[in-house]
């Protein structure tokens, strides 16, 4: 981070919250620490104002296939992610302006890569949601939070509770950003990695959840953690991924 960015997270947030971010920091660069917020959204807590998208912008979900066929991916970093995303079965739902995607986030019904070597699994009651991206041209207009908004309901329509995801604890602006869109914290994941091993705890709260970092075993074929068992979605069935009729 560069003077001009220090100085502007620490004018907006305080030097709490920066001194706090500087010790994670060091203690990510030192012996791999990093420390998740999970949260949950349930569509009725989600702030009115999210619910109605403004007119010039459409809601759309495709599969990993589907968006991987769009000329800025073909080539690109995300080509190979959304291949590896549809190996597991992920799938987008973005925000458009016309042909244009603005904005746009993954989710997930098993668990999926989450920092390094580690993934994270949660319970089959929820639908993840990772990755989330908006285009530079169009930050400040909330559109991820309209888009998660959207996704929210449409996971609760298909039989589940709603969206679970996390964000690192340093990241104050993020974390402000989704308790104004109805998020509740329900708990913390760490990990550290000393001698060439990653270790990883979970507060309590997690566990209601099912939410926990793992290193996946070698040879198991599925990175669901030694004696876990494959979770399964609702009885309703897996949310739509095709395109919106």
């Amino acid at each position: 981070m560069g003077l001009k960015l220090h100085g502007d997270y620490l004018e907006r947030y305080g030097m709490q919250a920066w001194c706090f971010r500087a010790a994670c920091g060091v203690a990510s660069r030192t012996i791999g620490f990093r420390a998740l917020r999970g949260m949950t959204l349930d569509p009725e807590d989600v702030d009115p104002r999210y619910l109605d998208l403004p007119e010039r912008f459409t809601h759309h979900r495709c599969t990993a296939e589907e968006f991987a066929d769009r000329d800025a991916v073909v080539g690109t970093d995300m080509e190979a992610f959304c291949a590896q995303a549809a190996q597991r079965g992920d799938w987008c739902h973005y925000i458009a302006d016309g042909d244009t995607v603005a904005s746009y986030g993954w989710y997930a019904q098993k668990p999926v890569p989450a920092l390094d070597e580690t993934w994270i699994r949660f319970s089959p009651k929820y639908v993840y949601m990772y990755k989330g991206f908006t285009i530079p041209e169009y930050r400040g207009l909330q559109l991820h939070g309209y888009g998660m908004a959207h996704a929210a309901a449409a996971a609760v329509d298909s039989g589940y509770e709603g969206l679970i995801s996390f964000v690192e604890v340093q990241n104050e602006g993020s974390l402000r950003s989704v308790t104004r869109l109805g998020y509740r914290i329900f708990g913390t994941c760490t990990q550290i990695r000393m001698s060439g091993k990653t270790l990883t705890h979970r507060t309590p709260g997690c566990r209601a959840y099912e939410f926990e970092l793992f290193v996946p075993g070698e040879g198991e074929g599925r990175p669901w953690g030694t004696g876990s068992a494959k979770p399964e979605a609702p009885t309703s069935g897996p949310m739509s991924v095709g395109p919106p009729s």
